[in-house]
């Protein structure tokens, strides 16, 4: 089983493909790993004809629920359990208690994920009969995610012990580092795989050639190539067509590296084509017709066909092709190909930001692994030019905007001591860029600790640590040190550049706590003359637009906010950028919940769906509270009350204690709808305590006393924020509320 497929995403993937491979069912681990996918929002996947196939657990969850979009019901695992208990529980002696655990771990997705071994391999132990031995053998263990490899792969770890038998090979070019505390089995065994035996090298230069070559040509042969099947490719290959009549010394010395004598047997161009792929790594056509274009190489567009076919190149499906890493390894280390190998570098990291905003989501599949690879190439090269790393680092942003948090998060870079290099730099901040979204607001500031004093090779992106960061301490609730940053990041901008991220986030990350401050014209003001500039990217204009939105939201302007919002969606549709399509189904969802309730509902089915897919957990705390205020409104105060719930406690797992604010919020509105005043009044206090404690959003008070305070206390307050359009917004508020 390949491992790769960890990189892209979790121990999921290789999990999934050993119970492939295994060809028996495995009903406590499908049904985790469906209950998972519904966690996620990727219930989509149970119908997909890469998934499950048919299996039993399919069946039950397409007879429970899960179809058509229908979510499966909280109790699936133990009804999948009853469903097929005739067809197969009893020959392999489950117990329902295994499946009320998975049920109960439904709201805890990263626990089932971290269980899944487990559930698989009790699964296997169960189908095997006396006598019966299991081989499994793990290929490319080095081309998991970097975090897993310094963990020492937890999951395959406890893959292995869980099963508690057979035979384990695991492939991996590096020592596995498993000491005695992680090893997983009694008895663990490193073998090292040196050259072919000499009989199985000739049979392979005879299979490549055929019979009749002398004998001191195979001699040398055997002799430089060390008996390495890749150096005796390589060797073969810079032989001319006809060989038996070749000459010794059309052969490499014995001293001689067997790739440069491949490489320096090759024409000018394919030489230099075969330098420059190999340098990148991972690549498509789309790519090679690029730098073809960019390194003026005298090559016709064919020639790709040529080089996939010829030089080591293993195919990735869909659509990209890797060359093999003893020949990247040489280019990138060989003195005399630096000049072309740093000028394929530079040519394709350009590329990049230009195809992320040209393919989007489209090329994701494709584009990951090119940035991967490219980043993975200057890491080698000891001192990148600022402009490398600065493109590399807008590649980034795009593909952090566009909702892929847990990809860049997790860069599987050349592990090595240099620390300092930018380009680790660079991988580490987008790591702890990631973690607010994934993990939390304490892990993204911890990460974000360690950047400081590292960034100078940033160049114009040196301030985004500190940018990032301010913004960090916002949503952790310290909104003091952020106000104050914000103010001093602004005022350091001497002219404005509106296609700098770092001055569009700055101005909007700035505006953004003027109106959680109450200040909601300014602020909105702040935003309408940065996103007029005919300079700014699509991307950045809409996430102003969707700002701006918020002003109005506060102020009770729904309508105009909602036309802004959707101004925003239509151009992060045509972007295809899913993490800003996500935050606005959210805003239409909180605008929405006032005016129209049904539909807003809507909005926050489908904002639930994108969050929980893309782990966004602040959002989904924001989404839970407007879904409250909606069921107030429609009198469902039971099912309001859920959501509170549900949203304080998806704010407290992230650290957002604004979340809670509206929680309290959408609560104090909840019950003064239903008439439990005393109650009302209670959670009005606990709204007050919270932007009391926060010192921000006060502004949230103002409509809850409308129904729980005295005129007068309601009129003041409303006195008190500077909203837009002022003169109406009391009327507005009891319209809404009264509606």
């Amino acid at each position: 089983m390949a491992l790769k497929a960890e990189a892209a995403g979790s121990s999921a993937g290789p999990l999934l493909q050993i119970r492939r491979a295994v060809g028996v069912e495995c009903l406590l681990y499908d049904t985790a790993l469906l209950t998972y996918w519904q966690a996620m929002g990727q219930l989509d996947r149970l119908n997909g004809p890469t998934a499950l196939g048919n299996s039993l657990a399919v069946q039950a969850g397409q007879a429970l629920g899960g179809a058509a979009g229908v979510p499966l019901p909280l109790s699936f695992a133990i009804d999948a359990f009853f469903f097929c208990k005739s067809k197969l529980t009893r020959a392999m002696r489950y117990d329902p208690e295994e499946f009320e655990a998975i049920d109960l771990l439904r709201d805890t997705p990263e626990e089932i994920e971290r269980r899944l071994p487990e559930f698989l391999a009790f699964d296997i132990q169960r189908s095997f009969g006396p006598g019966e031995t299991l081989f499994a053998f793990y290929d490319g263990y080095e081309n998991q995610k970097a975090e897993t490899l310094r963990n020492r792969s937890p999951w395959l770890r406890t893959f292995i012990r869980s099963l508690d038998s057979g035979v384990h090979v695991i492939a991996t070019r590096e020592p596995l580092s498993w000491d005695e505390e992680a090893s997983p089995g009694d008895e663990v065994e490193t073998v090292t795989l040196g050259p072919l035996p000499e009989a199985e090298s000739r049979e392979l230069i005879e299979a490549r050639i055929g019979e009749g070559l002398e004998e001191r040509i195979v001699e040398r042969m055997l002799e430089t190539s060390r008996c390495l099947p890749f150096f005796l490719e390589a060797i073969v290959d810079a032989l001319p067509s006809e060989v038996r009549g070749v000459r010794l010394d059309a052969l490499p010395s014995p001293g001689e590296d067997p790739v440069g004598h491949l490489l320096a047997h090759l024409g000018e161009s394919e030489q230099r084509l075969a330098v420059a792929l190999a340098t990148i790594q991972v690549f498509d056509r789309e790519l090679f017709e690029s730098l073809v274009q960019a390194l003026h190489f005298k090559v016709d567009v064919f020639e790709f066909d040529f080089f996939v076919q010829r030089f080591y190149v293993e195919d990735l499906p869909p659509s990209l092709h890797k060359t093999h890493d003893i020949l990247t390894q040489f280019v990138r280390e060989r003195a005399a190909t630096q000049e072309i190998s740093q000028r394929t570098l530079l040519a394709a990291t350009e590329e990049l930001p230009r195809r992320c905003l040209r393919n989007g989501l489209d090329d994701t599949e494709a584009l990951l692994p090119i940035f991967t690879a490219i980043m993975s190439g200057w890491y080698s090269v000891p001192d990148p030019p600022v402009g490398a790393v600065e493109s590399l680092i807008d590649a980034g942003y795009l593909l952090y905007d566009a909702g892929y948090w847990k990809e860049i998060g997790s860069l599987p870079l050349n592990e090595g001591d240099d620390l300092d290099h930018p380009v680790a730099v660079a991988a580490e901040f987008f790591a702890a860029l990631s973690a607010r979204r994934t993990v939390g607001v304490d892990r993204s500031l911890e990460l974000f600790g360690k950047l400081t004093g590292r960034v100078s090779d940033f160049g114009r992106h040196r301030r985004s640590v500190a940018l990032e960061a301010a913004y960090l301490k916002e949503l952790g609730g310290d909104y003091p040190s952020a106000r104050c940053e914000f103010v001093e990041l602004e005022r350091r901008i001497d002219r404005f550049d509106a296609t700098s991220r770092q001055h569009v986030r700055s101005r909007l990350y700035l505006a953004d706590m003027e109106t959680m401050d109450g200040e909601l014209e300014v602020g909105a003001r702040r935003l309408l003359e940065t996103y007029e500039s005919e300079l700014l990217s699509k991307a950045d204009w809409a996430e102003l637009v969707r700002h701006r939105g918020h002003a109005l939201r506060f102020s009770f302007l729904f309508e105009t906010a909602t036309e802004l919002y959707q101004m925003a969606m239509r151009a992060t549709t045509e972007l295809r950028m899913r993490a800003l399509e996500a935050k606005l189904w959210t805003n239409l969802a909180e605008a929405g919940c006032w005016r129209d309730p049904t539909l807003a509902l809507q909005a926050v089915g489908n904002s639930t769906e994108l969050n929980e897919r893309l782990g966004n957990r602040i959002e989904l705390a924001k989404c839970e509270a407007a879904r409250a205020i909606a069921l107030a409104k429609l009198e469902r105060f039971g099912e309001a009350n859920e959501a509170v719930v549900a949203a304080q406690r998806q704010a407290d797992r992230v650290g957002y204690p604004a979340g809670n604010a509206f929680a309290l919020q959408a609560k104090a509105l909840s019950l003064a709808l239903a008439g439990r005043d005393e109650a009302a009044d209670a959670a009005f206090g606990e709204l007050e305590r919270s932007v009391d404690s926060l010192g921000t959003y006060a502004h949230l008070t103002v409509a809850p006393s409308c129904l729980i305070r005295t005129a007068a206390e309601f009129e003041r307050r409303a006195a008190e924020v500077g909203w837009q359009e002022p003169d109406g917004v009391t009327t507005r508020i009891r319209e809404y509320l009264m509606d």
